[in-house]
């Protein structure tokens, strides 16, 4: 059966009727549907159910949403969108760190810049150059990642990404790597040597990137009472989503959600909005992590430490 369209990343595609019964009188529970495009290529399935019986009978939600049916779910792009922030929250964080660790953090904590300052040179200005050229890599990086993306998505779905979606999905990848590297920048004037500049970028990179929604998951199960109960779905979703802005690998996803609705960490209790994820309050997160690390480390190298 066509049941319409898929495009514009957001396509409502009514679900069909479901008979009481099947042909041979058992009950119908679920329904396993797949999304094709004009090549034959399946592009989404998913199981959902239309109807609840008696006698122990279950009511499937489709996957990605606790808690019932929504539409987004059904459609491919947000979940090909959502796939792309979870590689990328972990290759522009990584590029930052050795970036920033080689071209910063190394040569200062060694003593390789020393010759560097008997040129006429300050502190100053060796930071705010390397700082810079760091931040356009990354911009750079970030910019040619998501044109990679669209080009990959126009190939496997037939559709471009919306001409709206390249503009934060670029500054979204470029908080997550700059934002990363002004952290790594900061622990080269904590520490004295390198090995724990290395060892903490490497943590900062596993636990807000790779393990980020392990270990959220991991602190909602001690918040519960570690007894195994599970907070609310929607409560636990505003908690994940809210999370996201305290990591700056987490801003990607963060973005996405805002324009697909789609999210790989959960889902809100309601709206983005209403629990407190909006285009200004991400756009203010971003500032805090372009600012904050770059102001902190300049006092620090205004100081001499």
């Amino acid at each position: 059966m066509i049941l319409g369209t898929v495009s514009e990343y957001r396509t409502t595609l009514p679900l069909p009727p479901t008979p009481p019964v099947s042909p041979n009188g058992t009950q119908i529970v679920d329904q396993f549907l797949e999304i094709e495009n004009s090549t034959g290529a399946v592009l989404y399935s998913t199981s959902v159910g239309s109807s609840c019986g008696s006698g122990g009978s279950v009511c499937f939600a489709p996957s990605g949403f606790a808690g019932g049916y929504s539409p987004e779910s059904e459609s491919p792009g947000p979940s090909v969108i959502s796939s792309f922030a979870v590689e990328l929250s972990l290759l522009l964080p990584l590029m930052a760190l050795l970036v920033t660790y080689w071209s910063y953090a190394r040569p200062r904590l060694t003593g390789t810049l020393e010759p560097v300052l008997v040129r006429p040179v300050t502190r100053n200005g060796i930071f705010l150059v390397r700082y810079g050229v760091v931040g356009c890599v990354l911009l750079v990086a970030a910019l040619a990642e998501v044109l990679r993306f669209d080009l990959g998505v126009t190939v496997v779905l037939r559709e471009p990404l919306p001409a709206s979606f390249l503009g934060p999905l670029v500054g979204g990848l470029a908080v997550a790597g700059v934002g990363f590297a002004g952290l790594v920048f900061l622990s080269a004037h904590a520490f004295r040597s390198t090995g724990p500049v290395l060892a903490v970028g490497i943590g900062w990179l596993l636990t807000l990137s790779l393990f980020f929604g392990e270990l959220l998951d991991l602190a909602l199960y001690f918040v519960s009472g570690g007894t195994g109960a599970v907070l609310n779905p929607g409560t636990s979703g505003d908690v994940l989503v809210r999370a996201q802005l305290f990591a700056p690998p987490q801003i990607p996803n963060v973005v996405i959600g805002l324009l697909t609705g789609f999210s790989n960490l959960g889902a809100p209790s309601g709206s983005w909005a209403s629990a407190g994820i909006s285009p200004a309050i991400t756009g203010l997160a971003a500032a805090v992590w372009l600012v904050v690390p770059f102001l902190i480390t300049y006092r620090c190298v205004t100081r001499r430490d």
